[in-house]
């Protein structure tokens, strides 16, 4: 007899195995093609909404919800650059916006909504002149935010505050100053949100030609001394209610006051001709002989608050 051979073919399994190894082979396929036409579908919904959009949907009207007089109607649709008859999809809101904002100076914000299937609506809101520079050419009037609104302008209207201490590099209306001294935009920007964020939309100035001895003018009437920028908002809003009352004591009296809030968590409030009689070099007291006479000590005339 021969030798059996090494490498036996296997044995079939039993009838059903082969039987459910058939159907799981059929189910495998039926699912792949499922997807394949899943997937087709898809792909040719796609690219008619897309054929749609692109030669369908087509602006047929923009409407500007404008929130004052500052620029035209007109002037907003051109500089946005949304064309009657140009396709919904290819406009990009994002951008459109900011292509206001850069072209528009006074454009603090500029909202841009599609509604399908024609229409488009821009809503713009203007920004506050609440800052002001001196340059050699006029003063650079901003927001808030140190965005440039207008350059060479020769009158300040009221309650645009005045910042000393800082110089201009590049100021192009539309875009955010630039400062020789980089790092002073975001002390600049910071306090004047800070105080904006408080309510108190009558600064009038902002000395910031020390940093470590930060003071701001409030309605001409109040100064406010804050010390280090390091903690201004928290000094600020500490010192918030000591503020208004000096407001309304300094218009009662028609004086000046100063408001320090160099110290953590206080507040002295005091007569500004007061301190400034009190800073200011006296000529010396001399007796008969001209001896001179030593002047005797006072307290300060402070009121502390907190």
């Amino acid at each position: 007899m021969g030798s059996k051979k090494q490498n036996a073919r296997p044995v079939p399994g039993s009838r059903n195995e082969q039987m459910n190894h058939s159907k799981k082979g059929r189910r495998k396929k039926a699912r792949r093609r499922e997807a394949i036409m899943v997937g087709s579908a898809l792909v040719m919904v796609f690219a008619v909404a897309a054929v749609c959009f692109v030669f369908f949907f087509k602006v047929q009207q923009v409407s500007v919800v404008n929130s004052a007089a500052r620029y035209a109607d007109e002037t907003i649709l051109e500089a946005s650059g949304i064309e009657t008859g140009s396709s919904m999809l290819r406009i990009k809101p994002a951008a459109v916006s900011q292509r206001i904002e850069y072209a528009l100076p006074y454009v603090e914000k500029a909202v841009v909504k599609r509604h399908f299937p024609d229409k488009v609506t821009v809503t713009v809101t203007y920004a506050r002149a609440s800052l002001a520079v001196e340059t050699a050419g006029g003063y650079v009037l901003m927001n808030d935010a140190c965005k440039v609104l207008q350059t060479g302008v020769k009158n300040l209207s009221d309650y645009t505050a005045l910042v000393s201490g800082v110089e201009i590099a590049a100021a192009e209306p539309g875009r955010t100053v630039e400062f020789t001294n980089p790092a002073l935009l975001a002390d600049v920007s910071g306090l004047a949100l800070a105080f904006a964020d408080a309510g108190f939309l009558n600064v009038t100035a902002y000395d910031l030609s020390d940093r470590f001895n930060v003071t701001v003018e409030i309605d001409y009437r109040v100064d406010v001394k804050l010390g280090s920028l390091s903690a201004a908002a928290d000094k600020l809003t500490f010192g918030k209610a000591v503020i208004d009352s000096a407001l309304q004591d300094a218009a009662t009296a028609s004086a000046k006051l100063i408001v320090d809030l160099t110290t953590e968590n206080t507040a002295y409030v005091r007569n500004k001709e007061d301190a400034e009689r009190t800073t200011a070099p006296a000529e010396p007291e001399t007796a008969e002989d001209g001896t001179p006479i030593e002047p005797e000590e006072t307290a300060a005339d402070d009121h502390p608050v907190g």
